[in-house]
């Protein structure tokens, strides 16, 4: 495993984070705050051509999606393509190739930090892979994992819905769907959290306090199906991101 590839994968998902609370396309603001944090991350990388190219080319894709989100309905779809594309971009810098190193400035320079901290004999002694990886996992499981929910709940049409009286038509309940985003997010992370220290048992209180919470609304069918598929999916995807982690780190 390359730490320095899963290192720039953590900073693409951070960066990311911007689409956490927005359903809309992204603005000039969320734009330049992406692209900060991604060539603010490549600084630990050796300055040369290859890096130069990686940092265009990380710019370009940013630069697409942008105007790209104004050309589509589904946001959700494209910005998971648009992560795929990233991490096999920044896959080929890495590749015995062209095998993108650190900043050869780097070390040093932490090492003389390192002389007036008492963290810094804590810091040497951490397993950065293992924290990187599961790092990445919580992050896909967090953000990642709701842009799929949600553009399977466009493509099924089963986002909560709630009549507007006044123009007599049924519209997305925004309010619900936000309150599915922040329950769905927290549901993933524990079970995601509970698979990695193998407690499979707690898996099943989580998901039966959440049903309990929502007994009278299951009456309704429509808003029963959206928990349900919401539920299945949330607990779909942490397990296989937690399991693929497990895999990483075996």
């Amino acid at each position: 495993m390359n730490l320095r590839f899963y290192y720039l994968v953590n900073v693409i998902l951070i960066s990311r984070l911007v689409f956490l609370v927005r359903d809309r396309p992204l603005g000039r603001r969320g734009l330049s705050l992406i692209v900060l944090l991604q060539l603010a991350g490549l600084l630990v990388f050796h300055i040369g051509p290859a890096l130069g190219v990686l940092a265009v080319l990380l710019l370009l894709l940013n630069i697409l999606l942008y105007y790209l989100e104004r050309k589509t309905t589904q946001l959700n779809a494209l910005r998971l393509s648009s992560l795929l594309i990233q991490v096999v971009v920044c896959s080929i810098f890495f590749s015995p190739r062209i095998n993108l190193g650190l900043n050869r400035g780097l070390l040093p320079f932490v090492q003389r930090c390192g002389q007036y901290s008492l963290f810094s004999a804590c810091v040497s002694e951490i397993d950065w892979l293992q924290c990187t990886t599961i790092l990445m996992g919580f992050l896909l499981v967090g953000n990642e994992a709701n842009l799929l929910v949600r553009h399977l709940f466009q493509v099924l049409d089963r986002a909560p819905k709630k009549e507007d009286t006044a123009r007599a038509v049924v519209i997305v309940d925004r309010r619900e769907y936000n309150a599915g985003r922040v329950i769905g997010i927290l549901e993933r992370m524990l079970i995601y959290l509970f698979i990695l220290t193998n407690q499979f048992t707690t898996i099943g209180f989580i998901l039966a306090a959440k049903s309990f919470a929502r007994f009278y609304e299951l009456e309704q069918r429509e808003f029963a199906e959206y928990v349900l598929i919401g539920t299945l999916l949330s607990a779909l995807l942490a397990v296989s991101v937690a399991w693929m982690v497990k895999l990483l780190l075996a």
